[in-house]
């Protein structure tokens, strides 16, 4: 399996994996230049098409608005012509029915105050109808007059078409970097087949990346008023993508001042023992009377510690977290001595200080 692994590509299989490069490679590059807007200006929508996105235009605008305000006043005046119309028309009625119960006694006023309601009820609803027709072909003339401004393709917002430009960016970015790395492994004959997962995956999610970079490098809380650098916008973005790791370090830094943690999760779950070596004290041993001998360290851990002086263990000594601590008499044998030795190590025997001692 391994050495399944390891063979060499095939010729096809090496020109097949060149083609895929320079597809997405270009792709992405062909994104960033055909959606490149025209010129920048906030809080303002865009036509979205591409080779072809450009700002909408403010006499079109004030265009679509002009007409809206006349569409609306027809409307107005159109109500008002129909509610005179339905207060003359119900005047005349009353006049008429009022004639009508003088001439004649014996005819029945109820039958002219019913046919009045009728007739009332069909203006109203005839001065509705005209209502509702003039307010769709207001609905109407404002879409058809939009569409017309973005010349008949559809419209965006900067902010998203900024998003859009940042992910290509980070993509295009990555694809140099993954086609370096395929090339070289490919011309020294090194490449494992077991990484081609890697190499499909890593420009999304480098694409990704450079859109969290984007969003956590830029302040949105004072709104879109700033001035958009978008050379230097999409420039980061393509960075971030031909250099990941730097820009997850960067991230991580962001993430480590808003959130401070107190210490390192790594650490926390598999803490490792380490000894300040030159932090020892004393630096020399006094052969005459007793030694507080001091030595500060990380995760120190009693249970996993030996401590010698001159290849006798130390039988008795205190440990914290931070710190080893003990009293050393030097025994009447080895006044003698120019220097002692201090050893500590764990239980499997690894060395973690090695230090000699002088003497005062």
């Amino acid at each position: 399996m391994e050495e399944q692994e390891n063979s060499p590509l095939t010729t096809t299989e090496r020109i097949m994996a060149g083609i895929i490069l320079v597809f997405f490679t270009s792709l992405a590059l062909l994104i960033v230049i055909a959606y490149w807007p025209n010129k920048l200006e906030n809080n303002r929508n865009y036509q979205f098409k591409a080779f072809h996105v450009r700002l909408i235009g403010d006499s079109c605008i004030k265009d679509v608005k002009l007409t809206e305000d006349c569409l609306n006043a027809v409307i107005k005046n159109k109500a008002i012509v129909e509610k005179l119309k339905l207060e003359d028309i119900n005047a005349k009625k009353a006049e008429e029915a009022s004639k009508l119960a003088l001439a004649n006694k014996k005819s029945q006023p109820e039958d002219s105050l019913k046919k009045l309601k009728e007739d009332r009820e069909k203006a109203t609803e005839k001065s509705k109808d005209a209502s509702n027709k003039l307010l769709l072909a207001q609905k109407k003339l404002s879409e058809s007059i939009a569409l017309k401004c973005a010349d008949g393709g559809c419209t965006i917002q900067l902010n998203t078409l900024i998003l859009i430009l940042v992910a290509a960016a980070g993509f295009l970015g990555n694809m140099i970097y993954i086609a370096k790395s395929f090339t070289s492994f490919i011309g020294v004959r090194k490449f494992n087949k077991s990484w081609v997962l890697w190499y499909f995956v890593k420009p999304f999610t480098a694409s990704a990346l450079a859109v969290i970079f984007y969003l956590a490098l830029n302040d949105f809380s004072d709104g879109s008023t700033k001035a958009i650098n978008l050379n230097f916008i999409i420039a980061m973005a393509a960075l971030t993508g031909l250099f990941t790791d730097i820009a997850m370090s960067k991230l991580k830094d962001i993430f480590e001042v808003i959130i401070k943690p107190e210490k390192d999760p790594i650490l926390a779950h598999d803490p490792v023992m380490k000894i300040h070596q030159k932090n020892i004290k004393p630096d020399k041993i006094d052969v005459l009377h007793p030694n507080e001998i001091t030595i500060p360290g990380v995760n120190l851990d009693a249970s996993n510690l030996i401590v010698k002086m001159n290849s006798q263990v130390v039988p008795d000594f205190v440990v914290t977290p931070s710190l080893i601590k003990f009293t050393y008499t030097v025994a009447d044998a080895d006044r003698a001595k120019t220097e002692f030795n201090l050893v500590i190590t764990d239980k499997s025997n690894k060395e973690l200080v090695n230090l000699k001692l002088g003497v005062l």
